[in-house]
């Protein structure tokens, strides 16, 4: 189906390409058969569309006044049809006059007349209409005149019919636009596009048609002239103007006044007019008697009926001026209604402009310039809430009626509250809002104070610790306090309201407390200090003492009565705590020091004098400052009592110090006790001696970060040291070289002198590299014998200078008691930024330039070359290969078992990755871990790990009928950017382990950078219950501040500890003070690396709880693991 736009534009245009055709056609043909053919093309074309244009406008929307558009869609019809009729006559060659095509055209103008009649009638009442039709009859006249002047001095011999059919086109047509010029006035008609369309088409066709009947009574034809196209161009616009028409009167006080202005006018016109046709026939010549005598006879007609209309018009003036004066009398009357209203009064237009107001009103109007009838309400609403108002108004609009509270501005610029009422109604078309308002401002601040009054006695009986309530003459409750709420089995006071005794906790003892409060009511006289057993929602009963007073008005009439009561057994218990509070200061063992809102000390504790030395008659009234030690930055302290005043707390580490000037650190918390009102009351200060700890941390720090046999500092703290000289390169555009160095022929001393021997040629050797470096150098001992020096801000002679030098001091021989010794060195080289732009990649270059030193003979060193990368290809083929090798189940998850050393028996199994690669046999983890790391893989093949180990310990439970736990290792990169760690919750908690069915063992250096994201990961894998572990213990950085701030469960100490406690008795004191620390802690330790009976006894005196290594068992696999140790504890 076509849409109605598609439809009007189609037959629009086909229209005008057919008048187009035809008149283009007309251009070119050369005969006057032809011409006349394209004549009628381009007139049919034009009738038939301008036809079902009107006839299409039905379907643009469902319209007023239907009759008057179907009697022009059929006058064009019957126009369309008198075309085709003449189209079949000229083929016929029928050309007699007048024709039945004459009768059709004809049509138009009657129709048009009878659907502007039809309009006009169904808009005007009866006496307007008398008018309207008065004014055609008047215009009409004058302009049949004229044309009757024009046409009968051409009768000549032409018959009485033809004549009057000549003369039927333009009287009718000219009629119709009469009629159509004096409706618009009338109906205040707008003058639209589609309206002006109508008036050009009509004036267009009877100018046309006038023309060409006058020049046909010349015998003069116009076949082919452009003067025929205007018949097309005229019907075919109308056509369009009907379809489109809008026939609704224009509400607009301009427009009328010019309407009026024209409707007065028109006699004058039409006097003008006949006035032509009369002084036409006087001047042209030879006019025939008969044409002169018809002007005057209508000049006649039009003056009489321009009296009758002039007459009629006074008539209406008289009346106008009656109704006026009514009006004026009714409007006086109704500004004195309005005026005498109790409100304040306002008329707005639909936009929110002032029209009228009454003298209550006008108070917030005439502040504003423009007074009434040129201000808009907002000049009379605070600006913060104009948008509100104006929200009420469209309400008013919309549902009929808005009621609502708004506060106005008055001329001295404070608000008032008017209770205000919209509502609108509709007058001549027009939508107006009549508002009243009643001023309500003493009844709003009469009801907020007794608001904030019943506010304020509200919550003094919220604030007190009583049970308070209050009931009318017939015991019925009338309020009470949240306290009595709840001892009444409800949680809102305005629960209890209405209610009786018998509804309430107490039920069962509802008559003896109504007995009560009639006695109290009846004798006025008070009940006081009376102790009782209330009962309790719970079944339980609560130990009172009870008052009632009787509640009396400010007239002393009664009112009800007012209850108290206090709740005995809390003041027992406020007591107890009080002397359990005054234990635990005297017996805590840390020191407690309270003072007063100035600091000054009220009192402490003996813990107090046992740490300080100060007894309490020393320290009181003096302040806590006394006791500092200034180890630490003084800014400290501001920012502390910031802290206090701001969050009500502070805690942390502070130095202090005793009465006998002694200086130690301390783990200090001070928080504070307020006052109701928000201030501060006391000061609670407490504070423990860390000493110990701190000497822990320090001796686990330096192990950390200094090698042991050499005190050299170690890896960690190579790359620490190695990260800010590369800073500092970057910064100040600098060299920066690092040595890679190695022993040559080491492992044959530790094999022939032994270890022992092998240790103090590591010591000497340090030594004699020491002597070869400068003090701005950085001598480091990576492990065994490898050895790295950070050469910062050098150049190329002073490097070799230092490496020929160590390499003729490490060839001196070692004096190994009896024995000497001879080894080498072999130095790999790198340089920043040359090589590299970090700590692991400049370690990685000079570790491959120290092979290639060895590849080369030793006792050399070799700069980092570029081809040196072959090892590097190797890396990228493993990382390649990994997840190949993954799907192809070239890895593997060994198991190796974790035993009970108190026991003996097997309790837990660390699950461990091992690749088995295709072309290079087993890789180890240390190799293949750091490249899958790198290119991201770790999160995938970490994931598979956590599923096999999650899977087999479910095996393995449901074997043993226990919880078998499994250890899973996790690398920092997992667990800091992991995806994971919601797919592992879901799975653990579907296989139903529990608590402690796996453990996740990480690293102590993960929890150092304190991650927030990676603190709730671990949070959330404790909560759901699996167990962190760290693993490699006091290998890894200084603080042990991590221990209580994260979930942990185990330590497992590092094998290097292990491999030395059998020889060193520092390693074995280190091992006891870790598995002492941690048993404080509330941790298991795991002991790394077993490999024989004597470490296994140390271990077991240590205290140790768990070990693993190959004393037990070497990692096997999963159903291996099953044989030999799951089988076992079934059995």
């Amino acid at each position: 189906m076509f849409s109605y736009a598609k439809k009007i534009n189609s037959v629009f245009w086909i229209g005008c390409l057919g008048v187009i055709l035809g008149v283009i056609g007309t251009r070119w043909a050369n005969s006057e058969i032809w011409l006349r053919f394209f004549d009628n093309l381009h007139w049919t074309f034009a009738t038939v569309a301008g036809a079902i244009l009107s006839w299409l406008g039905f379907e643009r929307e469902a319209r007023a006044h239907e009759s008057s558009r179907w009697w022009f869609a059929i006058g064009i019809s019957a126009y369309a049809i008198g075309q085709i009729i003449w189209d079949i006559q000229q083929l016929l060659g029928y050309d007699r006059f007048p024709s039945l095509s004459d009768m059709f055209y004809l049509w138009l103008g009657p129709c048009l007349a009878i659907g502007l009649l039809r309009l006009v009638a169904q808009q005007m009442p009866a006496r307007q209409l008398h008018l309207f039709l008065l004014n055609c009859a008047l215009l009409i006249s004058a302009v049949v005149a004229l044309v009757l002047v024009l046409y009968l001095p051409r009768l000549g011999d032409t018959p009485f019919w033809p004549m009057l059919v000549l003369i039927a086109y333009p009287v009718s047509l000219l009629s119709a636009l009469a009629m159509l010029l004096i409706a618009i006035p009338s109906l205040r008609l707008r003058l639209t596009i589609p309206m002006l369309a109508f008036i050009a088409a009509l004036m267009t066709t009877s100018w046309c048609w006038m023309t060409w009947n006058s020049l046909a009574l010349d015998g003069l034809t116009f076949d082919g002239a452009w003067f025929n196209s205007w018949f097309s161009v005229g019907i075919l616009l109308l056509g369009v103007a009907v379809g489109h028409l809008d026939t609704h009167p224009w509400k607009n006080p301009v427009w009328e006044r010019r309407c009026e202005a024209a409707l007065r006018l028109l006699p004058l016109i039409a006097v003008v007019v006949a006035a032509l046709a009369v002084i036409a026939a006087q001047v042209l010549e030879s006019l025939p008697q008969v044409v002169i005598q018809t002007a005057w006879i209508s000049a006649v007609v039009v003056i009489v009926l321009a009296t009758i209309r002039q007459h009629e018009m006074l008539a209406e003036y008289d009346k106008l001026i009656l109704t006026e004066t009514a009006l004026g009398q009714e409007r006086q009357l109704l500004n004195a209604i309005v005026d005498s209203l109790p409100g304040a009064f306002v008329m707005l237009d639909e936009q929110g402009w002032i029209l009228k107001r009454n003298s209550r009103m006008k108070k917030f109007i005439d502040q504003h310039e423009g007074g009434a009838g040129h201000s808009h309400i907002h000049c009379a609403i605070p600006l913060l809430f104009r948008q509100q108002f104006d929200n009420h108004l469209q309400q008013a609009l919309s549902i009929g009626e808005a009621s609502f509270e708004q506060p106005l501005c008055l001329p001295d610029q404070q608000l008032t509250v008017y209770s205000f009422s919209f509502k609108p109604i509709v007058f001549n078309g027009v939508t107006y809002l009549m508002g009243i308002g009643i001023d309500i401002s003493e009844q709003k601040d009469a009801m907020a104070a007794v608001e904030e009054s019943r506010n304020l006695l509200q919550q003094v009986v919220e604030t007190l610790p009583l049970r308070i309530f209050w009931k009318d003459r017939q015991s019925r409750y009338l309020g009470c306090n949240t306290l009595f709420a709840l001892d009444a089995g409800l949680t809102e006071p305005e629960q209890v309201k209405g209610r009786n005794d018998d509804q309430l906790a107490w039920a069962n003892q509802a008559g003896n407390m109504v007995n009560d409060d009639q006695q109290v009511m009846s004798t006025l006289t008070a009940k006081l200090g009376v102790d009782e057993r209330l009962p309790l929602p719970g079944g339980e009963f609560l130990s009172i003492r009870a008052s009632k007073v009787p509640l009396l008005n400010t007239h002393n009439e009664l009112l009800g009565v007012l209850g108290i009561y206090e709740d005995v057994a809390e003041r027992k218990h406020l007591k107890e705590m009080q002397q359990l509070s005054g234990l635990v200061f005297e017996h805590s063992r840390e020191s407690i020091i309270i003072s007063d809102e100035n600091n000054k000390i009220l009192a402490v504790n003996p813990a107090f004098t046992r740490l300080t030395g100060y007894r309490s008659e020393e320290i009181i009234g003096k302040n806590p400052s006394l006791l500092r030690a200034n180890r630490q930055d003084e800014r400290i302290y501001p920012a502390i009592w910031q802290s206090i005043r701001e969050q009500g707390f502070w805690e942390g580490e502070t130095w202090a110090r005793r009465k006998n000037g002694e200086v130690f650190p301390q783990r200090l918390s001070i928080s504070v006790v307020r006052r109701a009102d928000g201030s501060i009351f006391r000061h609670v200060s407490q504070g423990a001696d860390i000493s110990e700890k701190k000497q822990a941390e320090e001796m686990i720090w330096h192990q950390a970060n200094f090698d042991e046999l050499t005190n050299l500092p170690n890896r960690r703290m190579l790359a620490e040291h190695m990260e800010q000289e590369l800073k500092r390169a970057q910064r100040q555009s600098y060299k920066l070289a690092l040595l890679f160095l190695d022993l040559d022929h080491f492992k044959d001393v530790n094999d022939t002198l032994g270890h022992q021997m092998g240790d103090v040629l590591l010591l000497e050797a340090a030594a004699r590299m020491r002597r070869c470096v400068r003090e701005t150098d950085t001598l480091a001992r990576l492990g065994g014998d490898e050895f790295a020096i950070i050469v910062p801000n050098t150049e190329l002679e002073h490097i070799e200078r230092i490496s020929n030098s160590i390499l003729g001091q490490i060839k001196q021989p070692f004096q190994l008691d009896k024995e000497q010794a001879y080894v080498s060195a072999s130095i790999g080289i790198a340089f920043y930024p040359a090589d590299g732009h970090s700590v692991e990649e400049l370690l990685k270059k000079a570790d491959q330039a120290m092979y290639a030193a060895k590849h080369a003979g030793r006792s050399c060193f070799h700069y980092f070359k570029p081809e040196m990368q072959e090892a590097a290809m190797l890396h990228m083929r493993l990382a390649a290969d990994m997840r190949f090798s993954l799907e192809a189940g070239e890895f593997g998850v060994y198991f190796q078992p974790i035993f009970d050393l108190a026991g003996g028996q097997v309790k837990k199994a660390e699950a461990l990755l091992r690749w088995k690669h295709p072309l290079f046999g087993f890789i180890g983890p240390d190799r293949f871990i750091p490249i899958a790391e790198g290119n991201g893989f770790i999160h995938e093949l970490g994931n598979w790990v956590f599923m096999e180990a999650l899977k087999w310990s479910r095996r393995w439970s449901d074997l043993t009928g226990e919880i078998f736990v499994n250890s899973v290792n996790l690398s920092p990169v997992q667990l800091m950017r992991g995806k994971n760690f919601d797919s592992w919750l879901r799975h653990f908690e579907a296989s139903g382990l529990g608590q402690e069915g796996l453990v996740l063992e990480i690293t102590e250096g993960i929890l150092l950078n304190n991650d927030p994201e990676v603190n709730e990961k671990l949070l959330s894998l404790h909560r759901a219950g699996m167990r962190v572990s760290i693993d490699d213990f006091g290998t890894g950085y200084s603080s042990l501040s991590y221990l209580n701030k994260f979930p942990i469960s185990f330590l497992k100490i590092d094998k290097s500890f292990v491999n030395e406690i059998t020889s060193s008795e520092t390693h074995r004191a280190l091992v006891e003070g870790i598995v002492v620390m941690a048993h404080k802690l509330n941790l298991q330790v795991i002991a790394e690396g077993v490999e024989d009976q004597a470490q296994q006894q140390l271990l077991q005196l240590a205290g140790c709880d768990f070990g693993q290594g190959y004393l037990f068992s070497k990692p096997i696999a999963a159903e291996q693991f099953e044989d030999l140790f799951i089988r076992n504890i079934t059995t």
